[in-house]
């Protein structure tokens, strides 16, 4: 092995475990405002279940008063307080599951600004650690390349002037790898950034500041989304 070749290993490892603590550190913050997201957009959906039943008893139960009612020819009978008080019960409960469903439809944009950026963060950070891990890999085999090998690659720079005529090795050698290779397990766990979504990732500073603002200001909580939408999947 050349003295170059190990000089670059050295250095590619460097990289990599530097790209590695990185990440890892900035992780937990990371996951604690994931989770709090995901708990709130449950807790969303959950007490819409439950508006829908309490609204239909709602509408059940003013069915039943009024039946009561004119059928006590609207005289204040044991039978009709009851029914008034099971429909002024289910009135109450909507207000408060209402009240809570505002409280938490407000808090899912606060969510979603505070942890789209990260998550954008991560997932570019995620995809520089394999592609250093795929780097430093390929450092270490080229220092094991056959003697065999390193002759006729010398051969073939000499005789094929243009880099783009030596293309057949490359493609020679990723055909080989694809049909008999194994992809190797990179050194970092798959990342999820569920539930935050690419139009997450694009909000900025400036937008964060003006939508927390328009949300004090009773913005209703659905309008308040990222100016610009861009797919940044392929940059991923």
């Amino acid at each position: 092995m050349s003295h170059q070749i190990e000089s670059e290993i050295a250095i590619a490892r460097k990289e990599l475990d530097a790209l590695i603590a990185a990440f890892e550190q900035r992780i937990p913050e990371f996951q604690k405002v994931q989770q709090a997201c995901t708990a709130a957009l449950e807790r969303k959906e959950a007490l819409g279940r439950k508006l829908d039943e309490l609204n239909a008893e709602v509408e059940g139960a003013t069915a039943d008063f009024k039946a009561e009612f004119e059928a006590a020819n609207y005289e204040r009978t044991s039978a009709v307080k009851k029914t008034l008080n099971r429909k002024n019960d289910a009135l109450s409960m909507v207000e408060e599951l209402t009240e809570a469903m505002q409280k938490v439809e407000r808090q899912i944009p606060l969510l979603r600004m505070e942890g789209g950026p990260e998550a954008r963060h991560l997932r570019h950070a995620h995809s520089a650690i394999k592609k250093a891990y795929a780097k430093l890999r390929m450092l270490e085999a080229i220092a094991t390349v056959p003697q065999e090998f390193k002759d006729a690659l010398l051969l073939a720079t000499e005789q094929f002037s243009e880099d783009r005529e030596l293309d057949f090795v490359w493609r020679g050698l990723a055909d080989a790898a694809k049909a008999a290779g194994v992809l190797p397990a990179v050194p970092i766990e798959p990342l999820s950034v569920v539930p935050f979504t690419h139009e997450d990732f694009n909000w900025t500073p400036a937008q964060v500041h003006k939508a927390r603002a328009s949300l004090l200001a009773g913005a209703a909580p659905d309008t308040i989304k990222p100016e610009r939408v861009v797919d940044l999947s392929r940059a991923i």
